[in-house]
């Protein structure tokens, strides 16, 4: 999925799209790095509007995921009005050339990248996958030893097929997809959040964001949404998602946003309860090992970010 290359045309159509909305600003986190709660986050300042729904996946079209109906329309998913930054933040932009190469081609679009423990988003994302019907079982470690075994059966040749651990490996080392970005703009374009910052220096990554951005006036805290990955009545929420209704209920929210953080407050208090996220140690002591120098890279490319942008007064 994430390794299909960009066209020309595609970037060039890209390019246009972002033009078309003035969208000047990509929240382009990684799946399960609280991307979610960082664009409800900033959305809520008065210079800041995010698209609705967060996830178009308009931006990425080498690597758009499979989607029940019609796919969005860019122009729908924004409200008439304008903000200083439009945002778009749909989980894959960071793994998309295209994109990435669109916004080479300007000098003002901005670029957020959010990461946290590789080895944590890994486990969390595959319990997403899980609630989402798309792995094949609900034991991690299953799937992962299985794939182990597989891979032993291959070599490195590029016929290789990408097998469940590949895959996930590949998904999750953020350094390698960071530095492209870094390699494509430069630091004086991205910032780069770690998800654990959200959670025990609010006030800190404020800051960060006020000198990236300018002043945004945030709240004091981020909201913590998609914490859970369990699902209460799974029948009936699976035709409840599946159903007419829902995607009215969708359309309707693009009309009346405040109606998302009904729809959101229902599905994390009703329908999701607590995941328990527990992996063996040999199997944790297996991931922390193939991320470690990835993290070295990544560690890194966060640490001159940081230099960066702490020398840089807001506006």
């Amino acid at each position: 999925m994430i390794s299909m290359p960009g066209t020309a045309a595609q970037t060039i159509a890209t390019r246009a799209s972002l033009d078309s909305i003035g969208i000047n600003l990509i929240l382009g986190g990684f799946p399960k790095c609280a991307t979610t709660s960082l664009a409800s986050w900033i959305n809520d300042s008065s210079h800041v509007t995010v698209s609705n729904p967060k996830e178009t996946y308009c931006l990425c079209p080498e690597i758009q995921p499979e989607r029940d109906g019609s796919p969005w329309s860019l122009r729908e998913c924004f409200p008439l009005h304008r903000s200083k930054w439009m945002v778009e933040a749909s989980t894959l932009n960071v793994y998309s050339r295209s994109l990435r190469d669109a916004v080479a081609a300007d000098d003002e679009t901005k670029v957020i990248l959010s990461v946290r423990d590789p080895a944590e988003a890994v486990i969390s994302w595959h319990n997403q996958m899980i609630q989402a019907g798309i792995a094949t079982s609900i034991d991690f470690e299953t799937c992962w030893e299985e794939s182990l075994r597989l891979d032993q059966r291959w070599d490195s040749r590029a016929d290789d097929p990408i097998t469940f651990r590949r895959n996930y490996l590949r998904m999750f080392s953020f350094g390698y997809w960071v530095q492209h970005w870094i390699d494509a703009i430069g630091h004086q374009r991205v910032l780069i959040l770690r998800t654990e910052q959200m959670r025990s220096d609010p006030s800190g990554v404020r800051a960060q964001l006020d000198r990236f951005l300018g002043p945004l006036a945030l709240s004091e805290l981020p909201p913590r949404l998609n914490q859970f990955a369990s699902i209460r009545c799974e029948s009936f929420y699976k035709q409840l998602r599946e159903s007419r209704l829902n995607l009215a209920f969708r359309q309707f929210e693009m009309r009346f946003p405040a109606m998302g953080t009904i729809r959101r407050a229902v599905k994390e208090q009703v329908f999701r309860k607590p995941q328990k996220k527990t992996i063996s140690s040999e199997t944790g002591i297996q991931l922390g090992t193939h991320f470690v120098k990835d993290q070295v890279l990544m560690d890194s490319l966060w640490a001159e970010n940081q230099r960066h942008w702490s020398s840089v007064v807001a506006d």
